[in-house]
């Protein structure tokens, strides 16, 4: 018992740190540092620091650099982000030992086989997730997608292929979220489109019965990494997609 109030207690503090740096731009010099100071955390509780460090960020459209006809090029900003690349930097750092662990996670989260090319990167999310190390608990329902068909001819993604995808989803309403154990997940919403598995991504984070959508909204009013009321978010959605985390304390995968 007095271990865990010692986490809760090193876990608050470091949130309360980050949480007064309201200006804070964070560069790979200071990343061991931050890796340092949650050495001690378990895999959730990274996460959960992680995403609030990221909090107030820009949201920017087309952050990553390649196409069918640009040569792809690493990129790593985590001032400006998509709802895609903040999901993937913060689970990067989550499960990174060091500086050079973190570059080499995001290289190995974004891209089959850790090969940095536009063919090579995961551009949907449930391939996204399916390739690293998450479990979806997403299974009562599913839907048939063609991923990437805009339309009879046209591509979402020039030089991409169709894939035909079973994409498995659930109710917004089906879920007792009291029953959910961890304090952080990823969700992704059910996209009305045939050729697209989700519309949007972002973390789900449980604190007692609070829950909360903490992601990179591209919204007018916002246009930065904020928090939302998850319930009055996804209500009249077309359906969620939930998966759990499963790296462990020291940053592996299981």
């Amino acid at each position: 018992m007095k271990l865990i109030k010692e986490k809760k207690l090193h876990l608050a503090s470091i949130i309360f740190f980050l949480l007064t740096l309201t200006s804070f731009s964070l560069d790979f010099d200071q990343i061991d540092n931050l890796i340092i100071k949650h050495q001690n955390l378990d895999i959730h509780e990274k996460l959960v620091s992680y995403s609030t460090l990221l909090l107030d960020k820009n949201y920017k459209e087309n952050v990553l650099i390649g196409s069918a006809t640009d040569d792809e090029k690493l990129t790593i900003d985590l001032d400006n982000l998509d709802c895609f690349t903040y999901v993937e930097y913060v689970y990067a750092l989550a499960i990174s030992n060091s500086q050079k662990d973190f570059k080499s996670n995001v290289i190995s989260l974004r891209y089959e086989d850790s090969i940095i090319s536009f063919y090579k990167r995961n551009h949907f999310f449930t391939d996204w997730a399916d390739n690293n190390n998450l479990e979806r608990i997403s299974n009562d329902k599913k839907i048939n997608k063609i991923l990437n068909k805009k339309d009879i001819n046209k591509k979402y993604l020039k030089g991409i292929p169709f894939k035909n995808k079973l994409v498995y989803y659930e109710d917004i309403n089906k879920r007792d979220y009291s029953k959910l154990k961890d304090k952080v997940y990823v969700v992704g919403i059910l996209s009305n489109s045939q050729g697209l598995d989700v519309s949007h991504v972002g973390f789900l984070i449980i604190n007692d019965n609070d829950l909360r959508f903490r992601h990179a909204s591209s919204k007018k009013k916002y246009r930065k990494v904020v928090d939302e009321d998850f319930l009055k978010y996804i209500d009249n959605k077309p359906g969620i997609i939930i998966y759990k985390f499963l790296g462990d304390s020291n940053g592996r995968f299981n």
